[in-house]
């Protein structure tokens, strides 16, 4: 008799358990459905709210590019009114210290914050035409830093502006007509040398296959260095031989001129054609480099107004010393 009632109550404990365990089961699978449902409604809340944002910024751009339609038209076919000569008297971005330029040294109108407009309004036609030409020739967009993009054509860089600043404490000559694409500089390098405040701006015509491989490397090569691409550097045609140097000039005149630029053709997807110059900005340190004249036969001919003819052509053998940051480009 005591033998079945224990198991009688044990069987009884045992359905007890069973039934409690059922009930916590279900109250689990109920817990993670509503959980489940809960997270399916907030996804689709987010979703909703992520695809309002995209048609509000979809709006926004379409608004944006036809403003920026309907404006160039008016400036192409309507003399600009004086608002629009204002906002055209400021530089395509904000001038900087990065930029080497001393702003004291500009009109006041360069030193007024820009119009409250939208950035993409401030892109000049010579900006993005210089855009399209480095995506014609396949670099890849990692080498540049549009911090450091500027325009020097008539409209971004008002004629009343002085032609010579100073930069790093050294005269620095505008490059009137040319249009920059910012390069990436590497920060390290930038710190330990001061290079905005210590090093002066300078000059380095080259040709499509040098830059790119100075650009990737982030080193000037000298006459029979091996480049990236697996040649040799020869000395350009026209050039003083067995010179093993890196040669610079603190005027654009100078470095932009034949036996150091190349001329290149381009046409745009439109068909529009240029002859395209390009030019190496850097920044060089005054101490490893020397100076010396013109070495182009120009005699008493001034090459450049601003930089006398016998001390226009700086050379150096510290490859190091040179650091490009910004690719200048000049379309005829």
């Amino acid at each position: 008799m005591t033998q079945r009632k224990q198991d009688r109550l044990e069987e009884i404990a045992q359905r007890k358990q069973d039934r409690l365990e059922e009930i916590a089961q279900r109250k689990q699978d109920r817990l993670e459905e509503i959980a489940q449902r809960k997270q399916n409604r907030l996804d689709e809340i987010v979703q909703r709210k992520q695809d309002r944002l995209e048609a509000i910024n979809q709006r926004s751009e379409d608004r944006l590019a036809a403003i920026y339609q309907r404006r160039q038209e008016r400036l192409r076919y309507k003399p600009a009114t004086g608002l629009e000569r204002e906002y055209d008297e400021s530089p395509t971005t904000s001038w900087d210290v990065l930029d080497g330029i001393d702003t004291s040294a500009l009109s006041y109108s360069a030193k007024k914050n820009e119009p409250s407009l939208p950035t993409r309004l401030n892109i000049c036609y010579h900006l993005s035409l210089a855009r399209e030409f480095t995506a014609s020739l396949m670099w890849p967009s990692t080498i540049f830093d549009t911090n450091f993009d500027r325009c020097y054509c008539s409209s971004c860089y008002n004629y009343k502006w002085k032609n010579v600043v100073h930069a790093g404490g050294w005269p620095y000559v505008i490059p009137r007509g040319w249009v920059r694409l910012g390069l990436k500089v590497d920060s390290v390098t930038a710190e330990l040398n001061d290079i905005w405040n210590c090093w002066r701006v300078t000059y380095h015509g080259t040709s499509k296959e040098a830059a790119i491989s100075i650009i990737k490397s982030r080193q000037f090569s000298i006459p029979g260095d091996q480049l990236l691409d697996g040649s040799f550097l020869a000395i350009r045609p026209g050039h003083i031989p067995r010179k093993r140097h890196v040669y610079s000039s603190p005027t654009i005149a100078y470095s932009s001129l034949p036996v150091y630029c190349p001329v290149y053709d381009f046409a745009t997807d439109t068909n529009e054609r240029y002859r395209v110059k390009m030019v190496l900005e850097c920044r060089q340190n005054p101490k490893l480099m020397h100076i010396q004249g013109e070495t182009v036969g120009s005699g008493s001919t001034r090459i450049c107004p601003y930089i006398t003819n016998d001390e226009i052509e700086y050379f150096t053998e510290a490859r190091a010393s040179l650091v490009a940051y910004g690719l200048l480009l000049h379309f005829e």
